[in-house]
């Protein structure tokens, strides 16, 4: 149920207290040279971690489905690189995150984090994912290197501005009711998904600087939704949905010419024109 660490300025390659009963908090505080890989996960009784300052490389640092509560603070994990997780802790509000430059993958989905996730301190991420936070409102980013954004289900508001992030190639938000607007990053990353369905976008999507848009493209049930300007791009597209919105006049598609697969934009009473590409690829429509 409990460790009893001891105050050492012995470099850690490795400390492994995982699928154990570890119970109340895992005071890690005094390992002042704690690196390598650090895994205590899946202790569905751990409710405190508490970290020490060290520079020492941390390839790898699970936290995921313990029933962490509050904040999680890692700042003083100043070489912390490769991947972190505290997945999976739906009392976890809060995360303090260190300053690095080192590539990272950071999970966190499933947790209840409220307001604001700050990972500007955090320059290279590659990977985000923060899927169903429900309270998550804002979502901090300082960094060109992100590959794949996965923000679905939470409560983000207002403007999202991904427009730094020209290496993002996997971008998924949706089911954000409160996300009004999307500032889009000038890429020419090849795009496997961008989905945006079931949020609140209002006025203009407008995705012309994502110029290698392509793989499966989800615009569908955003009922505020007026115009989406479409880039020039040749990328194989297998679906774009963009129905139940509120799409007026033209749709001009007539730059996407790998599209294919499923094109289904129904329930927009006002839309009166479809400008088609020239494409030689199977295309399906709906029903």
């Amino acid at each position: 149920n409990y460790i009893l660490n001891p105050v050492s300025s012995q470099i850690f390659s490795i400390y492994f207290a995982y699928q154990c009963g570890l119970m109340g908090t895992l005071d890690l505080s005094g390992l002042t040279n704690l690196g390598g890989n650090i895994q205590f996960h899946s202790n569905p009784s751990l409710n405190y971690v508490l970290n020490p300052t060290s520079s020492q490389s941390i390839s790898s640092y699970q936290a995921f489905s313990c029933d962490l509560i509050g904040t999680l603070d890692i700042s003083g994990l100043t070489g912390l690189n490769g991947s972190f997780s505290a997945a999976d802790n739906d009392k976890l509000n809060y995360i303090l995150n260190p300053s690095i430059n080192t590539y990272m993958n950071y999970q966190v989905y499933n947790c209840g984090l409220i307001n604001t996730l700050n990972t500007r301190p955090m320059k290279n991420l590659q990977t985000l994912y923060t899927q169903n936070n429900s309270s998550l409102n804002t979502i901090l980013i300082d960094t060109s290197a992100l590959i794949s954004y996965q923000a679905n289900n939470c409560n983000l508001l207002g403007t999202l501005d991904v427009s730094a992030q020209s290496n993002l190639s996997d971008f998924r938000v949706y089911n954000n009711p409160n996300l009004n607007y999307i500032l889009n990053p000038s890429s020419n990353q090849l795009f496997t998904e961008y989905s945006v369905n079931n949020c609140g976008l209002i006025g203009t999507l407008d995705l012309r600087s994502v110029k290698r848009l392509g793989g499966t493209i989800l615009l569908y049930v955003n009922s505020s939704l007026n115009t989406i300007l479409n880039p020039d791009s040749s990328a194989v597209i297998n679906t774009y949905h963009a129905y139940n919105c509120k799409l007026t006049g033209t749709l001009d598609i007539s730059s996407l010419t790998g599209l294919g697969g499923e094109f289904s934009v129904q329930n927009n009473g006002l839309l009166n024109y479809i400008l088609n590409p020239s494409s030689n690829q199977l295309t399906t429509l709906p029903e």
